[in-house]
């Protein structure tokens, strides 16, 4: 898709891409900075519904700028519908950006701040358009699919991918890679953010409907550091590049409508004896992960799964002692702190590991 050579350094990198693709200073580029409180809420909003075969994958390849699996693309078996989308988009391939530290990494930032690194799920529209070609080039031909990782414990199914880069160390380096379903990819919970934008990548085509998803994947540090040992060049050169920094820098937003599907929520959280993580669970039975939809207000909550409280009190009914979840001391001065969350009921007990309490509140995610 590209004419002209391009890529991550000083000389070759976002900063002068404007030279060769002019449209890289256009007015719907990609990636840009998510400020949560900044995006419009839109009721009529759907979920997203991926429909994913894994007998679709292909292929793995270090295409130089980053690893890419693709897939079968001429029928509609893998496919994205729903949401800001008319109708479905064909699963193309997927591929990841990723830095030199985990501190960063990602391609889109949430009021500021960076994750380690960036899943993009690539579609397209063949409904409108006859090759993946002509749908890159229309405004609503393709759609893009983006999860941020984060650094933590090792993902389960990660290691599908990272065990065989070494494979395609090598820019042009091609292996079989069959029976993958990226769905095994996604977090439970698919609250997004959307907006027009474009490829992160050149040609830099203004031609992609964006879809992030709010919550990250947990990955480890050593499968991140797998993607590390990949370089952007071929192995008949003499230079070894290693393939990391490989992401576009935010760009202006210029007007553009940020839409965030969220809904009205009920949580429950426990806060209780010293040292416990917190977790906190939706109203729909999901995982909620604080971290990334209130980032800023409650930057030091992490989600563990927990078992029901040691003890119930009897205020607690049925359905909130089997959905229990602790949290470290402290919540329930954040939570009573922030002005869109209205607590519904607070329940106190006690056990021989200390006070416990229940906060049953509401609020709208950003």
């Amino acid at each position: 898709m590209t004419g002209n050579p391009w890529g991550y350094g000083k000389q070759d990198g976002p900063s002068v891409w404007h030279k060769n693709y002019p449209v890289a200073e256009g007015d719907r580029q990609s990636p840009i900075d998510i400020d949560p409180h900044q995006a419009s809420h839109d009721p009529s909003l759907g979920p997203i519904v991926l429909n994913y075969d894994k007998c679709t994958s292909i292929k793995i390849a270090n295409n130089g700028h980053s690893v890419v699996v693709e897939f079968e693309d001429s029928d509609d078996r893998s496919v994205i519908q729903g949401g800001p989308l008319g109708n479905p988009y064909r699963l193309k391939q997927f591929h990841f950006h990723w830095g030199g530290k985990d501190c960063h990494g990602s391609e889109h930032t949430v009021a500021g701040n960076s994750y380690a690194s960036e899943l993009h799920l690539v579609h397209w529209n063949a409904v409108k358009y006859k090759t993946f070609e002509e749908a890159a080039t229309a405004p609503d031909g393709l759609a893009v699919l983006g999860i941020f990782l984060e650094t933590g414990d090792d993902h389960r199914w990660l290691h599908t991918i990272t065990d065989v880069l070494y494979t395609v160390k090598f820019k042009g380096s091609v292996t079989d890679f069959k029976g993958f379903n990226p769905k095994c990819l996604l977090p439970s919970s698919l609250h997004y953010w959307t907006y027009l934008g474009s490829l992160t990548t050149p040609p830099l085509h203004e031609s992609v409907t964006w879809i992030v998803v709010k919550d990250p994947i947990i990955v480890s540090e050593k499968q991140l550091s797998k993607f590390r040992t990949l370089v952007f060049t071929g192995e008949e050169e003499d230079q070894r590049t290693r393939m990391e920094n490989n992401f576009r820098p935010p760009q202006p937003l210029k007007g553009r409508k940020l839409i965030s599907r969220r809904v009205g929520i009920t949580w429950q959280v426990y806060e209780g004896a010293p040292g416990r993580r917190a977790a906190v669970r939706d109203g729909e039975g999901h995982s909620v992960d604080l971290r990334g939809q209130l980032r800023r207000t409650v930057a030091s909550l992490r989600r563990e799964k927990l078992s029901r409280p040691p003890c119930c009190g009897p205020s607690l009914s049925r359905e909130a002692s089997t959905r229990a979840w602790s949290s470290h001391r402290g919540v329930h001065r954040f939570f009573s702190s922030i002005s869109s969350i209205r607590i519904i009921s607070h329940h106190q007990w006690m056990d021989s590991m200390g006070e416990f309490t229940l906060l049953l509140f509401r609020a709208d995610v950003p």
